[in-house]
């Protein structure tokens, strides 16, 4: 049971994407009659969240981008969103990204760095993508009418995957056992 909003959470700054989504999310408001709202999860400097306020301002969509700054309820928010973006340009790990995918919900990303090796990783896993990828803002902008466009249903499929790889991959338990043999490893290497 998803409501009807799309969701950013991280550092507003230039390297997390949020003014080319707001670019994209600018353009999807054009195209689609009924546009879902973009709510954003998170705080930066007060120069660029003036910056990020500056070009929703531009774009006349005061009215549906809400800027929700740091809060404690991050879980429930990736539960709820019909779709969580990773606009990064160069995200490392992205544990928010893995974090969206455990909580069920869908993942729109940009096809690049540590996003794209988690997507990579994914389909190698299951032969199938677990999330919807992009290079270029129009296919972002397609993302977000599709998903606008299409019941959850439609990507229940591949919300579970997304689900069941990141719980083989990345839980808590498949971390700690990761680092109990790195440390053997070093161990052995020096005896």
């Amino acid at each position: 049971n998803k409501k009807e909003y799309f969701l950013f959470a991280g550092r507003l700054e230039h390297a997390k994407g949020i003014l080319p989504l707001i670019d994209a999310y600018a353009q999807y408001c054009q195209q689609h009659p009924v546009p879902l709202p973009l709510h954003v999860a998170g705080n930066g400097t007060n120069e660029y969240v003036q910056l990020v306020k500056n070009k929703i301002q531009e774009y006349g969509i005061e009215d549906k981008v809400m800027l929700l700054g740091v809060r404690k309820d991050i879980l429930e928010l990736y539960k709820n969103a019909r779709a969580f973006i990773v606009p990064s340009l160069a995200e490392g790990f992205g544990f928010i990204t893995a974090e969206a995918m455990f909580c069920g919900c869908l993942v729109i990303g940009n096809n690049t760095a540590g996003t794209k090796e988690q997507f990579d990783n994914g389909l190698e896993m299951t032969g199938e993508e677990i999330a919807l990828r992009y290079t270029k803002q129009e296919e972002l902008v397609q993302h977000l009418i599709d998903v606008t466009n299409n019941p959850t249903r439609h990507y229940e499929p591949m919300i579970l995957r997304a689900q069941q790889v990141v719980a083989q991959l990345y839980s808590t338990e498949k971390h700690a056992e990761r680092v109990y043999e790195f440390y053997n490893y070093i161990l052995n290497q020096n005896t």
